[in-house]
């Protein structure tokens, strides 16, 4: 059996990455989930996750079905070898975005995935006016949190016990320039 990794958004537990293959030349395209993509879009959730900690089929119909929900998904010769969960929300100062889930698929991980996938999201969002993206990370997820530095995230504030007694988390937000 796979031994569990943390997923840091979510504090889920994530299935262990097999041994890594000389890295391919991927050519995946992006595009916004359907309700057609439920089926796929779930087995991808499973493959991925424990079944203890992996989203319900009910979650995955409620947010293709949400107006202030985007789930885009990354596809690798037809199959989604990716996908990222985004929440809208209106406040006083405008709409802000929640990266709600960012999941690669075991074979995939550690190819870039997550940072091209985040920069299509990033520049959807842009489109929208929304100004404000966040996320919420595992303090101790050294490489998810290096990539979102990279990519602009600053700690906005540490949440204790978020994910479970002891193990703490961090709010970190982006400002997109419009």
């Amino acid at each position: 059996m796979a031994s569990p990794l943390s997923d840091p958004l979510l504090g889920r537990t994530l299935k262990k990455s097999p041994k890594k293959e000389a890295t391919l030349l991927l050519q995946p395209s992006i595009e916004r989930a359907l309700s057609k993509d439920l089926e796929e879009l779930y087995a991808f959730e499973l493959r991925c996750f424990d079944p203890g900690m992996a989203f319900h089929y009910r979650q995955f119909q409620e947010l293709l079905r949400n107006p202030r929900a985007d789930v885009w998904v990354m596809r690798h010769e037809s199959h989604i070898i990716a996908q990222a969960i985004i929440l809208r929300r209106k406040f006083r100062d405008g709409v802000h975005a929640r990266i709600y889930s960012l999941t690669v698929d075991l074979a995939f991980r550690g190819k870039g995935l997550s940072r091209q996938l985040l920069l299509h999201v990033f520049s959807k969002l842009k489109t929208r006016k929304i100004r404000n993206i966040y996320l919420e990370v595992e303090e101790d997820a050294i490489i998810p949190i290096a990539l979102y530095n990279s990519l602009g995230f600053k700690v906005h504030h540490r949440l204790v016990d978020y994910y479970e007694i002891g193990r703490h988390g961090l709010k970190m937000r982006k400002t997109l320039g419009l």
